[in-house]
């Protein structure tokens, strides 16, 4: 497990069992598929990278049940903002905004509501929407390789083109 996403056992067992459970289940990001994530693995993930960023852990509030804390509210309100409940684009964005938006910015962020900023979610959309254009040149996915081939489509283009 990553050194940035352990407790202190000693500061766990201050919290309520129901935040111990919550915190001890951060590492399930390392072995998760993206696509089964829910708010308190992408609140992991962001915690991971404040904590690169900075050299600091993230504080949370820890006042009443972790399903209903700030930080799960603010994770939500970010993919509602996003427009997506799509875990692999809301980990793409959060990865975008640390290392396009922070990474040469004096800005400190304070509340993960700072990722719900109308502007970074649209500049977020254009660039994704960039990222997935198809040019002729653009080379295939390793899948559509593999279809093709099984298909013997690639013989086919690889003669007509230089025949």
């Amino acid at each position: 497990m990553a050194k940035e996403l352990e407790f202190d056992e000693d500061y766990l067992n201050l919290l309520s069992k129901a935040w111990q459970k919550f915190f001890r289940r951060f590492s399930e990001i390392e072995t998760l598929p993206i696509g089964e994530w829910k708010p308190l693995h992408h609140i992991a993930h962001f915690s991971l990278r404040y904590h690169k960023h900075y050299g600091k852990r993230f504080s949370f509030s820890v006042i009443g049940a972790p399903s209903s804390s700030k930080e799960v509210y603010l994770i939500k309100r970010v993919a509602a903002t996003l427009g997506t409940s799509n875990s692999k684009i809301l980990k793409e964005y959060i990865d975008w905004v640390f290392d396009n938006k922070l990474a040469n910015s004096k800005r400190k962020i304070r509340s993960i509501g700072f990722f719900a900023n109308t502007d970074f979610c649209n500049e977020f959309k254009l660039y994704l929407s960039e990222k997935n254009r198809i040019y002729r040149h653009t080379e295939l996915p390793n899948e559509y390789k593999k279809i093709a081939e099984s298909l013997d489509i690639y013989a086919y283009i690889w003669r007509s083109c230089f025949c």
